[in-house]
């Protein structure tokens, strides 16, 4: 697998074993913040998944986490996670 960030998250993509459609997994610390924020950002990530997932690549499985520090923001979490994406899987092939 692969590992990228930028300022708002952190991207770990490895390819699956069966070829399907992309898959998301969601992890965050409790550095991050109270259980509003953390669930903020679950909600943000996961939306952000579901919205775009037809321009993400297939075959892959993506774990996503917040970046230390980073405010949970929408249009930003929106941008960051296709373009990480791309980048991850470039890194792979």
């Amino acid at each position: 697998g692969c590992c990228v960030a930028d300022g708002i998250l952190v991207l770990n993509a490895m390819k699956s074993a069966d070829g399907g459609p992309p898959r998301l997994g969601v992890t965050i610390p409790k550095k991050t913040g109270s259980a509003v924020v953390r669930n903020r950002w679950k909600r943000l990530i996961r939306e952000s998944f579901r919205t775009q997932q037809h321009e993400l690549p297939r075959g892959y499985d993506f774990i996503v986490r917040p970046k230390k520090d980073a405010a949970p923001r929408g249009e930003e979490v929106l941008r960051s996670l296709p373009r990480l994406a791309s980048r991850a899987v470039n890194r792979i092939r």
